[in-house]
């Protein structure tokens, strides 16, 4: 929502994330997904990022990051934002195995 105040949940999840993806939401009172990239920068500087169209693309691209060279990386994903971000997420996690990373598939 354009109304919140990011800048304090960045300093506060900064220490714990390798990584944000800020993705754009669909609803009337929706920060830009630039805007909201331009924040997190200017709130933690040194915080690597990447800006996405939509949640899914988002969720997506997260849930197939590679690890880090210190082996950690996907396994968890933090979903953070407004009501509707935390919403798309849960609607995709239930519509489709694809977006769920954690559950193993044999062929």
């Amino acid at each position: 929502m354009a109304d919140k105040e990011i800048e304090d949940m960045v300093v506060a999840l900064e220490s714990c994330l390798n990584i944000w993806y800020i993705a754009q939401i669909d609803a009337a009172r929706s920060m830009s997904a630039v805007e909201a990239e331009k924040r997190v920068q200017e709130a933690a500087g040194t915080v690597q990022y990447r800006r996405f169209e939509s949640v899914a693309a988002a969720y997506q691209a997260a849930c197939d990051a590679p690890l880090d060279a210190e082996g950690f990386g996907a396994p968890l994903v933090l979903v953070t934002g407004s009501f509707h971000t935390v919403a798309a997420v849960r609607e995709l996690t239930q519509a489709t195995d694809e977006f769920r990373p954690w559950q193993q598939h044999s062929s």
